[in-house]
C-alpha cells in the first residue's frame, strides 16, 4: 500500500524482486538514457528518475494491479531520510518529470543490445530476421518461383532518388496455413542458397510478430481497454515501458530456451510472465545471496 513506509537508502538499487530482470538492464544503461535526454535527477528526490524508469516498466508487468499494489509488491528503496509514505501525487509528478523521451531512448538502446545477444544462434542461414507489419498487394499469377519486374512509383523515387525505375524481385508461390495460395516477393534472388521451400517456411515466421502483439496486449496488459495514463506524455511513456517490459520477459524466455535446447517460440509467454511475477514478489523476502542460485534453477 502507498501508506506503507518505504525504507531509505543513499544509493540507487534495482527495485526489490527485479534482480533477475535487472541483470539484463544495467543501471548504467538507464543512467545513459536519462543523461542523453536531460532527465537525470540532479538533486536527491524520494523518487529518483532511475527508479521511476523501473516503476514505468513494472506498470506493464503488473498490469492487473493498482499503483499502490505495484509499489507494495516492488517495495522500492527510496533515497529519503524519513519513513513518510509516497503519495499518489508524488508518483504522478515523478512520471511527469521523467517524460517519454528517456523510455524511448532506453528502448532503442536495449533493443540493439538484446538483439545482438545470441544473434548467431537465432539467425536464419546467417541472416538476421526482421518483421515489418504493413499491407499487401495483389499480383498476377505467375510461375511458382520466378523473377518479376515492378515499376517503382514516382512518389517513392522522389523521396529516394537512388531507387531504380524498375525493381527486380523474386516471386515465390506458397500455400498459407488457411490453404490459400499467396505470392511471396523477396530480394533474395539466389535460388541455390535460398530455396523456395525454405523461403516459404521462413515467411511463416513473419506471423510471430502477430503473436507478440497478442502476448503484449492480451497476456501482459490483460486486454485492458485503456492505459493508466491520461496525459499524452504519460501515455507515450507508459507504452515505452510496456515494450521494455515485454522485451525483458522475452529475453529471459530466450535464455531459458537456450539452456533447454528448444526454440523460444516453444515456450509459453503467459507462463513465463506468471513465473516472473510470482518470483519477483516472493524474492523480496529472500536473502540476496540465495537469489542467483534460485533464479537459475527456474530456467
Amino acid at each position: 500500500m502507498l501508506s506503507n513506509p518505504l525504507h531509505a537508502t543513499t544509493e540507487f538499487v534495482p527495485l526489490g524482486g527485479l534482480d533477475r530482470l535487472a541483470e539484463h538492464l544495467p543501471t548504467a544503461w538507464i543512467e545513459e538514457a536519462l543523461s542523453a535526454t536531460g532527465t537525470a535527477s540532479i538533486r536527491r528526490r524520494r523518487l529518483p528518475a532511475e527508479q521511476v524508469v523501473w516503476l514505468v516498466i513494472a506498470l506493464a508487468l503488473y498490469r492487473g494491479q493498482s499503483m499502490p499494489e505495484v509499489l507494495a509488491s516492488l517495495d522500492p528503496a527510496l533515497p529519503s531520510a524519513s519513513d513518510r509514505p509516497v503519495s499518489k501525487s508524488a508518483v504522478t509528478q515523478a512520471r511527469q518529470r521523467l517524460g517519454a523521451a528517456p523510455m524511448q531512448s532506453l528502448f532503442n538502446q536495449t533493443a540493439r543490445a538484446w538483439c545482438a545477444q545470441d544473434a548467431e544462434r537465432h539467425a536464419w542461414k546467417g541472416l538476421s530476421l526482421w518483421a515489418m507489419d504493413g499491407t499487401t498487394f495483389r499480383a498476377p499469377d505467375s510461375a511458382d518461383d520466378c523473377l518479376v519486374r515492378m515499376r517503382v512509383s514516382p512518389q517513392a523515387r522522389a523521396k529516394s532518388p537512388e531507387l531504380p525505375e524498375p525493381w527486380t524481385a523474386r516471386a515465390v508461390r506458397m500455400v498459407c496455413a488457411s490453404g490459400k495460395q499467396r505470392t511471396l516477393l523477396t530480394s533474395l534472388l539466389d535460388r541455390r542458397r535460398y530455396k523456395a521451400e525454405a523461403l516459404a517456411e521462413c515467411y511463416r515466421r513473419r506471423w510471430e510478430i502477430e503473436t507478440s502483439y497478442r502476448e503484449l496486449k492480451q497476456s501482459m496488459l490483460g486486454e485492458a481497454l485503456t492505459l493508466r495514463s491520461q496525459q499524452p506524455e504519460g501515455v507515450e511513456q507508459e507504452i515505452w515501458g510496456a515494450l521494455i517490459a515485454y522485451n525483458l520477459v522475452s529475453l529471459e524466455m530466450a535464455k531459458a530456451a537456450i539452456q533447454a535446447k528448444v526454440e523460444p517460440t516453444d515456450l509459453s509467454f503467459l507462463r513465463a510472465l506468471h513465473i516472473l511475477q510470482h518470483e519477483m514478489i516472493w524474492a523480496v523476502g529472500m536473502a540476496p545471496g540465495k537469489l542467483p542460485a534460485h533464479l537459475l534453477r527456474l530456467r
